[in-house]
Order: C-alpha cells, then structure tokens, then sequence
C-alpha cells in the first residue's frame, strides 16, 4: 500500500468483489446511480461480512435505544440508520480513510456517486486483504488445529493409560494391605522391645554407677586402714625405742648427737639470707618453682603418703603439710594431670615473653598445640619403652595412656 494514495477500486471491480464473496447482486448502474435504500443494504451486508455488525446485537442495541423514546415506533428506521452510520464510520477509521473523504449521514440518504465509490471500494478492498491474509494463514491453521487433535488424543490415550496404572496401584496397594498390617503391628512390637531395653541399659548404668561408687569407697577404706595399720606400727616402734634401759646413757648419746649437729654449723662473717636450691644464682623466680614441683612429681619424689611410709616416716592425721590421704603417683597423674596443666603453664608463659618482648601476637591456638606436643614428648621421656604412646592416642585419649 503506498503512502501517499489509498487503495481505490473501479465500480466494476466493486461488482466483481461484491459477487466473489456472495455479498450482493448489483450492476454499475446502481453504483454510478446510487439510491439509498441499496446503498445502505450494501453497507449493511458488508459490514456483515467482516462480522462487524451482528443481526443479534443490531436487534437488541435497536431495542434498548427505543426504550428511551416517547414513540418509538416512529423511530425505529432513524435508530438503524445511526447505528449503521456509527459503525461504518468506526470501520472507515480504522482502515485510515483519508480526511477529506469523511463519511456523513448525506452519504446514506443521498449517496454520492463518487464518494459511494470510493467507501464501497475501501471496504472491499479491505475484504481482499483479509481475504488474502486468511488465505495465507490457512496452511498454519489447518496444521494448528490438527497439532491440537494430535495434542488431545495423545493426552486423552495418556490419561486412560494412568487411569489404568493408577487402577493397578491401587489394586496392588489393596492386595499388599495385610502385609503392611503385620509390618506395621511387627514394628510397633519391635519400637516396645527397644524401649524396653532402653529402659534396662539405663537401670544397669544405674546399678554399674553405684557400685564404682561404693568401689571408690571401698578403696579408700582400705587404704585408710592400711594407713592406720602401718601408723600404728611405726608408733609402736617410737614407744620401744624410746624406753632407755639407762638414762645416763641417753644422756650421753644426746649430748653426743648435739655436738655433731654443732660442728657441721659453719660459722661466717657474711650476712646471713634465704636461698633456693633449685636455681643456680640462688634467686627465687616462679618458672623454677612450677618446673621442680612438675618434675618431682615425674620421678615420683613428691612428698605423699605413701612416698613417706616407704621411707618409714610417719605423720599424724591431722599433719597439714603433707598430700590426701593415700596419695599415690599414678592418682596424682590421673587425677591432677600435672604434666598437662605443667605444659600449660610454659606454654602460656612463653606466648607471654613473646608477647612482651618480641612483640608477638596471642595465638591461643599455637598455644594448645604446644601444650599437646610438650606434655606428650615429657611423658615419652618418663615411661617405658613398652608403655609407648602414639602423638594422636595421647591427644585423643590422654587418660588411656596415663594408664598404660
């Protein structure tokens, strides 16, 4: 279509269309001569074939216009031709009439030759358009509407064909029902029984957790006893040695002990201080106090119980200086895990030194891998070759290798 002339057709073309689509019978002369009532017959059938004017809603929208009229039986031909009028007009806009061809009422009750011409053919020529467009796309309906009928039998065979799987899953779930029965009242026996046992394991961890007690108990009553039995000896042994057959005699050994504790005292002129034995200068520093204490306890020379009574030294009950009662090395390695709060210490006390003097930064992890890695090579260098224990043992289990 070009831009600068819209689409015109001759009066016989007109003719030839109007026959070719069945719209309507006319010669020229009723197109070069035209009367009103064939002009509007032959809009009337147009607009009808383009479906833009029904039978059924001209009737009603006739109806519901003469409702508000005082004598609508004087008006119902009027009341046509305006809607007829409007909806030619409407269409003519859409198809982009040009201005100067505006379509009026005088071209429906005194058509012009001309003008009829030119509407007539802009409607038809739309009706060829159309007709050219449907026909081009009818190759995609017709296709469309057979994909769909494909589309519909293949859902309505899927349809049937899951009714019938759904039919014999239902059936088979119906067979199978029994079996899910007995399952289910096996299980709900076998949820009892376990809870049973739950219920015996934890009476059992009761009763095997009050007789460790009453075991520790035991234990101590019989090293307390043990301990009173050997005390009881060794006063013994106090009261006979002390029973002097002559007291001159005692006498004399006495005064023979005092002058041999007298010459052994070494006199000077320095200042008398205090000294401590376990550092070299003989100052007093807190690392070498933890270090002693930690390797006595390693090689067993604390000062307990029972280290005294293997050297006959016997102490009150009421002694405050010495360790619990029935103290032994293995309960301080277990209960106090002395090399482990002893790694500790240095650990800390060296992440401090670096902190202070080196400017360092506080790694509280390098901190426990140190503590880990010290106390397990201090307790290698302490036990038996048969009583190795391996790095991952001894960070995992610390307490199993303190038993070994």
């Amino acid at each position: 279509m070009s831009n600068y002339e819209y689409p015109r057709l001759r009066r016989q073309e007109i003719v030839q269309v109007l026959a070719q689509f069945e719209i309507a019978s006319v010669a020229e002369n009723d197109i070069s001569n035209p009367k009103p009532k064939v002009v509007f017959d032959l809009y009337t059938r147009i607009l009808h074939h383009l479906d833009f004017l029904l039978v059924e809603d001209n009737d009603q929208l006739e109806f519901d216009s003469l409702e508000h009229l005082d004598n609508p039986d004087l008006h119902v031909g009027s009341v046509r031709v305006i809607k007829l009028y409007n909806k030619i007009k409407e269409m003519l806009n859409a198809l982009e009439c040009p201005k100067k061809y505006t379509f009026n009422f005088a071209d429906l009750l005194k058509p012009d030759p001309h003008r009829t011409e030119f509407f007539l053919g802009a409607l038809l020529n739309f009706c060829l358009d159309r007709d050219a467009r449907m026909n081009a796309i009818a190759p995609i309906v017709d296709e469309f509407n057979d994909l769909e009928q494909k589309i519909l039998d293949i859902e309505n065979t899927k349809i049937a064909e899951l009714k019938l799987a759904i039919a014999e899953c239902n059936e088979a779930r119906e067979r199978e029902m029994p079996f899910v029965q007995e399952v289910d009242a096996k299980v709900k026996e076998l949820r009892q029984t376990i809870a049973n046992l739950n219920n015996k394991q934890m009476s059992l961890r009761t009763t095997l957790k009050k007789l460790k007690e009453k075991t520790v108990e035991m234990d101590d009553k019989i090293s307390g006893a043990e301990f009173r039995l050997v005390q009881n000896v060794q006063e013994n042994g106090n009261l006979r040695s002390k029973i002097a057959q002559s007291p001159d005699k005692v006498q004399e050994n006495l005064v023979a002990e005092l002058r041999e504790v007298i010459n052994l005292v070494m006199l000077s002129e320095e200042r008398n201080r205090w000294g401590w034995l376990y550092n070299g200068g003989g100052d007093f520093t807190v690392k070498s106090t933890y270090c002693s204490v930690a390797w006595q306890l390693l090689i067993d020379r604390i000062l307990t119980r029972q280290n005294l009574l293997r050297r006959q030294i016997m102490l009150p009950d009421g002694d405050q200086f010495c360790v619990a009662r029935g103290t032994t090395r293995k309960k301080l390695m277990k209960h106090g895990l002395t090399m482990i709060w002893t790694a500790v210490v240095w650990a800390i006390w060296k992440m401090r030194n670096s902190v202070i003097f080196d400017n360092g930064l506080a790694q509280i992890a390098k901190v426990v891998e140190e503590v880990k890695l010290w106390s397990w090579k201090w307790w290698l260098s302490r036990v038996k070759p048969s009583a190795f224990c391996l790095l991952y043992l001894w960070i995992s289990e610390p307490l199993l290798c303190l038993d070994s």
